[in-house]
């Protein structure tokens, strides 16, 4: 008697423990579920928006336009990094002394 008890005792521990890992899973995948279900509505309004607002040759000439003013800035900012690294390099050999003559 005492055998079975024990079991019995064992085997309601175990199920309280499954009950409580069941309930903790299905938590996890409802909110899951919801995480996806947003993405979803997301991503079906980001595509509602682009496709609704341009359209063809529109949409590809601003980007053209985009990617040129982009290259512009580059370029434009190229120039003013390679003025500064020149005028830091004229700095530093104003103040640093060179003992090579040239």
């Amino acid at each position: 008697m005492e055998a079975a008890k024990t079991k019995i005792s064992k085997l309601k521990k175990e199920i309280r423990e499954k009950v409580s890992e069941n309930e903790a899973l299905e938590q996890k995948a409802r909110m899951l579920k919801h995480n996806v279900e947003q993405r979803e509505q997301i991503n079906n309004l980001k595509s509602n928006t682009n496709s609704s607002s341009e359209k063809g040759p529109e949409k590809t000439l601003r980007d053209i336009a985009n990617q040129r003013k982009l290259l512009d800035v580059i370029k434009q900012q190229e120039e003013e990094i390679m003025f500064l690294k020149d005028e830091l390099d004229r700095l530093r050999a104003r103040t640093f002394p060179s003992f090579a003559h040239l």
